[in-house]
Formats: structure tokens, C-alpha cells, sequence
């Protein structure tokens, strides 16, 4: 919504309107930082096979730094030929993550780790699986369920888990 208001504020070239549009960036800003900037970091640490977490928290990490770099490299000459109208194209970015986010990304809310493996390696898309498995089950009743039963997926222990 910032970035529709903010095009909008800006468009009418006064200065208590500035003012309200650098508000608005602060506020996006603000709740970008609480609420999603941690996102990739945490995320793909959740999602990933316990084999394979490390590599893929790499590689998570590595988009975000380089999409932070592509933003912050490309604002300069959009906000010099284009001016304002630059949030137009944020407010369009922002808003096609919304059905990403809601169609694509499982929730881990309420779920283990080991719960999410089983999630992942079952045939079929992770948001269907999530969503047939009961929460807090065990690992070899949500198996059954999704039809894991015959095939392997890695284990580990608590032990292993704590260390």
C-alpha cells in the first residue's frame, strides 16, 4: 500500500506531500525490516532436508544479497529518468509476491523440522502435503499418511538434532 500512496504523494509535487511520502517509506521500511527481511535466512533453513540445510541456506542467502544489490544498483538511474514513478514499478513487484507467497510457500507454523522432511519428500506438491498432515503427529503416522511408507527419507535422532 506504501508504494501505491507514495507515487500518488509524490505526483502532486508539494512539499507537505513529500513529507508524507518519505513517512510512508519509513513505515514500508519499518515493517519490511520486522517482517521479511529475516525470510530467506530463516525460511529455506526451515524447508530444506536436514542432508542438504547448509547448501541450500547458502544458496537462499546469496539470492537475497544479490537481489539487494540489483535494487540498490537500479534505483539510482530509474529514479533519474522515471523520478517517482519508480514506486510504481515496487508497488507492482510487492504485489505479484502475494499470490507467490500464498499459492507456493508451505507454512511451518506448529511443525518440527523432521515433520517438514516428511512434508518435502512426499510425491505431489509440499502445500498439498502440509495441508493433508495433521500437526503434531509422529513422524511414521505422517509417513502413512502421505505415502512415505516405502520410501526413505532422512532421520535423524534428537540427539543428532541437538548437536
Amino acid at each position: 500500500m506504501t508504494f501505491i500512496l507514495i507515487p500518488v504523494l509524490l505526483s502532486q509535487n508539494q512539499r507537505n506531500m513529500q513529507l508524507a511520502a518519505a513517512g510512508l517509506l519509513l513505515l514500508f521500511n519499518t515493517f519490511f525490516g520486522l517482517a521479511w527481511v529475516g525470510g530467506p535466512f530463516l525460511y529455506s533453513a526451515e524447508i530444506a532436508q536436514l542432508r542438504s540445510r547448509a547448501q541450500i541456506n547458502g544458496v537462499a542467502t546469496a539470492a537475497n544479497w544479490y537481489f539487494c544489490f540489483v535494487v540498490v544498483v537500479t534505483i539510482p538511474p530509474s529514479f533519474a529518468n522515471i523520478g517517482w514513478k519508480a514506486y510504481i514499478i515496487y508497488a507492482v513487484l510487492n504485489a505479484s509476491f502475494i499470490p507467490i507467497i500464498y499459492f507456493f510457500l508451505v507454512e511451518t507454523k506448529g511443525r518440527n523440522l523432521e515433520e517438514l522432511d516428511v512434508i518435502f519428500a512426499a510425491p505431489g506438491g509440499p502445500v498439498k502435503n502440509e495441508k493433508r498432515m495433521p500437526h503434531n503427529m509422529s513422524i511414521a503416522e505422517g509417513r502413512r499418511i502421505l505415502g512415505l511408507d516405502d520410501v526413505e527419507v532422512e532421520e535423524q535422532s534428537e540427539g543428532d538434532l541437538k548437536s
